[in-house]
């Protein structure tokens, strides 16, 4: 009588540790959920990472929309890779602002618009992010970006 009533218990608590084991992987946080992610990322288990991430970015994590927005980016998918570029540049992030200005830039995801382009650029350099400062230097010194050469005003930036 003894052992069946600790088998019991045994089993009732193995089945509470796995309901408390499902229940904090429901309720995994953004920050948990970008770990999980990019630590899948890291290992190359690139479909195993997407579930997280996407969550994590759903959730308004930056770096989960930058990642997830790179892998969907890099998998063609450019209609949604926008979406996710674009919640991390609307939340002021000057990596995803870029991001969003190079797919308007290629058309990719979008119908390409140099002048959306240079203003989300304008944006991320206005912040001293140095690869949009470069891009609007050479929207400058090229004429790209809808804006006349002039060489003199690149130099000012």
């Amino acid at each position: 009588m003894h052992s069946q009533i600790r088998t019991r218990t045994r089993v009732a608590g193995l089945g509470l540790a796995l309901l408390l084991a499902t229940v904090a992987s429901v309720q995994a946080g953004p920050q948990e959920d970008f770990e999980t992610g990019a630590a899948s990322y890291r290992n190359g288990d690139i479909v195993g990472a997407m579930p997280p991430l996407r969550r994590a970015a759903d959730a308004g994590h930056v770096e989960a929309q930058l990642q997830f927005g790179f892998i969907l980016d890099w998998s063609e998918e450019n209609a949604e890779a926008v979406r996710y570029y674009r919640m991390a540049a609307d939340s002021g992030d000057p990596r995803g602002q870029l991001e969003l200005a190079r797919m308007y830039l290629s058309g990719e995801g979008v119908e390409p618009d140099p002048e959306v382009a240079r203003g989300w650029i304008e944006k991320a350099a206005a912040q001293r992010h140095a690869p949009a400062l470069t891009q609007l230097g050479h929207g400058y010194l090229d004429g790209g970006l809808g804006l006349a050469a002039d060489e003199a005003q690149a130099r000012s930036h």
